[in-house]
């Protein structure tokens, strides 16, 4: 492992990543009476080599790669109907990339391409150096005004490792699309047009990425919404596309949970919704008063999008843990806002859409 820049992949992790990292490995010489002293003995060490003579490298790589694919990201999940009329292309793309299991971590400043195979699937990876712009307020000049009369923002200038993947599906005929979300300065445009021009250099057609189809629709949505280890906190429902509603739920207390799953061995983590019945959504007298009313009045009922609490277990230490995303019927995408989301943890979602 060579040309190895940790700030890099530290800024991308940030310090609640590393916060996890360091708890799923239990490492001694971090160990701190709360999670507030060690994100401040973390940040101490921040952009210095030092932090390195106390974490294991090794394992803080693989844990990052396991980050690879799931992280803080874009999401987009599509049905592609004719994938297998143009697997035989997908798979030729394989020459330019170089394979996983030969791959030398490093984060070299030239985009490269990595491949992986399982069963029949096939995943594209592309890897690149990012500088980001992410809005701080205490660097904001309220004395000064831009050309157009606003005040001149500040913004955290900083670079990470950046993600760009395609997984196709050939058995299930889908394609998930994962891009690293982390700039304000990323418009939809920007982020469509990298997606879309690497797809057709993956695909090697010009005009089959307009024929995907979208795969998550309202009826995902509900599924989500029923499962016991979930918590809806905000869903916009448009009916008709004429009346809007807006429903939130009580602010669940995330730590409070967690930390009831993880001392009592009787709470499961299919228990969440049950023993924490005033943050179910689904029971909002608006959310109700709208099903009831696409019923009597045959108007469908549109979920524009809906922010979930999704609960798991580590598969390395069996602790609980938890990661908030957002899911959009109009996009038929997710945003995911935690870093440290791992592969694993993101599958369990991944499966109840695919």
């Amino acid at each position: 492992m060579t040309d190895i820049n940790y700030d890099l992949l530290i800024n991308k992790l940030t310090e609640k990543g590393v916060c996890k990292f360091v708890s799923r490995y239990e490492i001694e010489d971090f160990k701190c009476p709360s999670k507030k002293d060690l994100k401040e003995k973390i940040r101490e060490l921040t952009g210095e080599n030092s932090l390195f003579e106390f974490i294991p490298q090794k394992q803080f790589l693989q844990f990052y790669k396991d980050t690879e694919e799931a992280g803080q990201k874009h999401f987009f999940f599509y049905h592609f109907d004719n994938l297998e009329n143009y697997w035989d292309d997908i798979e030729n793309f394989k020459r330019v990339c170089i394979n996983e299991k030969d791959r030398e971590f490093h984060t070299a400043q030239d985009d490269e391409w990595y491949f992986y195979e399982n069963d029949d699937e096939i995943v594209f990876k592309l890897t690149s150096i990012k500088k980001v712009y992410q809005h701080n307020s205490n660097l904001d000049d309220n004395t000064r005004e831009d050309s157009d009369g606003i005040f001149i923002k500040g913004y955290n200038v900083f670079s990470i490792h950046n993600i760009l993947f395609y997984r196709f599906m050939k058995s299930e005929k889908a394609v998930i699309i994962g891009l690293d979300k982390y700039s304000d300065f990323d418009t939809e445009s920007d982020i469509r047009r990298k997606i879309e021009d690497n797809f057709r250099l993956i695909v090697a057609n010009d005009d089959v990425y307009g024929q995907l189809e979208p795969l998550i629709d309202s009826d995902t949505i509900e599924n989500l919404l029923t499962l016991p280890n979930t918590i809806s906190v905000y869903i916009k429902n448009t009916v008709d596309d004429r009346l809007k509603s807006t429903m939130k739920a009580e602010k669940a207390d995330i730590d409070r949970i967690l930390r009831d799953i993880n001392v009592n061995e009787l709470y499961d983590i299919n228990e969440v919704k049950r023993k924490n019945p005033s943050f179910d959504i689904k029971a909002h007298p608006t959310y109700l008063a709208e099903q009831e009313k696409s019923i009597e009045e045959k108007l469908s009922t549109n979920v524009d999008y809906t922010m979930i609490w999704w609960f798991s277990r580590d598969n390395y230490n069996a602790k609980a843990d938890c990661f908030q995303f957002k899911i959009n019927t109009d996009t038929s995408s997710i945003t995911t806002f935690a870093p440290s989301i791992t592969k694993q943890e993101f599958e369990d979602v991944i499966r109840e859409i695919i």
